[in-house]
């Protein structure tokens, strides 16, 4: 009887499982966790001898560590520091739908060096269509993400930025909640100029951008509520993202507004969207801007434009003391209801104290 690998796969059991597409023969990223299987996907290596060599390189890469358990065409069985481990030289989504067919859920995914710099990869692991994919296998317990180059995650930057911008720290991406735990940023940065080794040395790292760890879980929305006379305002641990369709218009950034246009096309060109300055967001005593002031613009800007609804992201700095007051004195008719959407978990505490109602949401 010829071996079935996919057999093999589907009595793990309930170990932990590393998900590794387009994973190179570089394999720096399967020493730091604790997963019980490790399942790779490479579709490079075309013909015979090119396997074999990839094979080879990879055994090389992890210090002799490796023993081959058994090989097919498109498939090599192996055992790695008492692991079990699995090369399909097969495109990332038939061996993410390999992993779906045996029942198995994903503890581990590793979006490290993936092709995209060098165009050997179509479909980039870190994008929302890949990773949609990837989060809907997401073990009960939660996934840990490894990735070096994510547009949802890391802000825009240029290229020769030094040090580069650092990664989000918290994140909300669908249901899913980001929380960053480690990232190559965190130590680049603080030994720059003692060091001055900084953008070479983190270049030789990946060749992407920062490695960054992070835990994704299932995310619960909270809702904290002010109601006054005429006017609601929600503070919300949700992405704005994910309440587009709920709104009659919205204050975001630039970024903001397209990553909202990746995520949801749709909602996002079927309302109204004003950029604000980045003021807005961060006022200054420089700038003249606080976030009474940044209050007051969304309130007169809701007027102007006959908005009943209207959703803002996180905005000043965490100083918000003025908001109360100015909610209390408000007489406009217009918007009905204020939802601040907020991504780090902290935001908004001294507000969230002063409101003291914790709005239950649906499960």
């Amino acid at each position: 009887m010829s071996y079935d690998s996919d057999i093999r796969l589907t009595r793990i059991g309930n170990g932990k499982l590393l998900f590794y597409p387009s994973c190179g023969t570089d394999s720096r990223w399967l020493s730091d966790n604790n997963c019980d299987v490790i399942v790779m996907a490479d579709y490079s290596p075309r013909t015979e001898d090119s396997r074999q060599q990839f094979w080879q390189e990879f055994s090389r890469n992890m210090g002799g560590e490796v023993s081959l358990t058994f090989s097919t065409v498109r498939t090599r069985v192996f055992r790695i520091r008492g692991r079990l481990g699995f090369l399909f030289f097969q495109d990332n989504n038939e061996v993410l739908e390999r992993i779906r067919n045996s029942g198995n859920k994903i503890s581990f995914f590793i979006g490290v060096c993936d092709g995209c710099r060098e165009g050997g990869n179509y479909e980039c692991v870190n994008d929302l269509k890949f990773l949609d994919k990837v989060m809907s296998l997401i073990h009960p317990d939660g996934m840990t993400y490894v990735t070096d180059h994510s547009e949802y995650l890391f802000p825009i930057a240029n290229f020769y930025d030094c040090p580069p911008p650092e990664p989000y720290q918290e994140f909300i991406l669908g249901n899913k909640f980001f929380r960053r735990v480690y990232s190559e940023w965190d130590w680049f940065c603080s030994d720059w100029w003692a060091s001055r080794r900084g953008w070479c040395t983190h270049r030789v790292t990946s060749g992407y951008g920062p490695i960054t760890k992070y835990m994704v879980s299932v995310h619960q929305p909270t809702v904290y509520e002010w109601r006054g006379e005429h006017l609601r305002i929600t503070i919300e641990h949700d992405s704005i993202a994910n309440n587009l369709s709920e709104l009659s218009g919205a204050i975001m950034s630039r970024r903001c507004k397209h990553l909202c246009e990746r995520i949801d096309p749709t909602a996002t060109r079927s309302i109204d969207i004003a950029i604000a300055s980045q003021y807005y967001f961060k006022p200054s005593k420089l700038s003249g801007w606080s976030s009474g002031k940044s209050l007051h613009h969304l309130l007169q800007m809701c007027e102007q434009r006959k908005w009943e609804i209207v959703g803002t992201t996180a905005f000043g700095e965490g100083e918000h003391s003025e908001m109360i007051g100015i909610l209390e004195n408000w007489t406009g008719q217009l918007p009905k209801w204020i939802r601040i959407f907020h991504l780090d978990s902290q935001d908004f505490e001294g507000l969230k104290q002063q409101f003291g109602n914790q709005v239950e949401t649906a499960g």
